[in-house]
């Protein structure tokens, strides 16, 4: 290796600022060009280089010569897989936005719909909702509204009765056309 780079490292490694921003320096072309192969939603190009100081720090703390990997090597299989963990951290399905964007009128169609839960309707929609089924009461028969209470009200493992399902079918229906 390079004695000034060992140098370099060895300073780095003591917590010398100027020694790290300098080995970043020499491999900053690596970063660039794992950017140009790689996509990251909203990333530009700060925070790229913010991504490969850091892995550079990392680098520097622990590479170790005597295992025969030039540091340049060292660095960008470590920015490479630190880049795959971006990546698979932005993929993940929770962190996701959904794709899809159904209108009011489908959702008052899908069967989520006998559900209400703040989770997947947002809060206008939530809103709106509740205050549309305060007025649409109205229209219900006694049973009617007591089974669309006790599905509002209720755990996901209740059991509702022949003649609660079919309550619960007909307030469904009113509550569309109410809507609509």
């Amino acid at each position: 290796m390079d004695k000034a780079l060992e140098s370099l490292i060895n300073k780095a490694k003591n917590g010398c600022q100027d020694s790290l921003c300098d080995i970043f320096e020499m491999y900053k072309p690596i970063v660039l060009k794992i950017r140009h192969r790689t996509y990251l939603k909203d990333y530009d190009l700060d925070d790229w280089l913010q991504e490969g100081r850091i892995s550079c720090l990392q680098s520097v703390e622990t590479f170790d010569a005597t295992r025969g990997v030039t540091f340049g090597n060292y660095f960008k299989g470590n920015f490479t897989r630190h880049t795959y963990s971006l990546i698979r951290k932005q993929e993940a399905k929770k962190r996701k936005s959904p794709d899809v964007v159904i209108s009011f009128d489908d959702y008052i169609k899908s069967e989520e719909m006998t559900r209400l839960d703040i989770t997947t309707v947002g809060n206008v929609e939530y809103i709106f909702i509740r205050e549309s089924i305060e007025t649409f009461s109205a229209d219900l028969s006694e049973f009617e509204r007591q089974s669309f209470l006790k599905i509002l009200s209720s755990d996901s493992d209740m059991i509702l009765s022949e003649q609660e399902l079919r309550a619960l079918s007909r307030a469904k229906r009113k509550l569309k056309k109410h809507l609509l």
